[in-house]
């Protein structure tokens, strides 16, 4: 069911990015399928599980965009920052649509601290952690 989920999940931020962008969505994440079993186990409407998987989705692979940063490499870099920043600003559009507004409250920050560890050199791993951590605590709140 969770793979369903997850490709659920994929379609619908598939559907929210313009082919004209050209943005390759690995999805292949551990941390993605994690945030699937977790968000599959919660009783909730199949469409608000699959919205907090999007935008789940739109920030991790958004951060790993970011993470992939050349700096000898201009073009590669604008490129990378412009499709990072492009996936992050779909979380907003896909939660304010679907009214999830409250989960954003738990993302933004998330997304902002990985950003900072990037530009400092520290090791961003931790993020999937918190993500799983705040979307957890997200689902305990509000999946009644």
């Amino acid at each position: 069911m969770n793979n369903n989920l997850l490709q659920d999940a994929l379609n619908v931020v598939n559907e929210l990015i313009h082919m004209q962008l050209h943005i390759e969505l690995d999805v292949k994440d551990r941390a993605l399928y994690e945030l699937a079993e977790l968000i599959g186990s919660y009783r909730m409407a199949r469409s608000r599980k699959i919205t907090i998987l999007s935008c789940c989705m739109l920030i991790s692979v958004g951060i790993r965009k970011h993470r992939k940063l050349q700096l000898g490499d201009n073009e590669r870099l604008a490129r990378s920052i412009l499709d990072g920043d492009y996936l992050i600003g779909m979380i907003y559009r896909l939660a304010v649509s679907r009214k999830e507004q409250k989960l954003l409250v738990k993302l933004s920050p998330i997304y902002k601290r990985a950003q900072l560890k990037a530009i400092d050199g520290s090791d961003v791993k931790g993020v999937a952690a918190e993500l799983k951590r705040e979307v957890k605590d997200y689902l305990d709140q509000y999946s009644a």
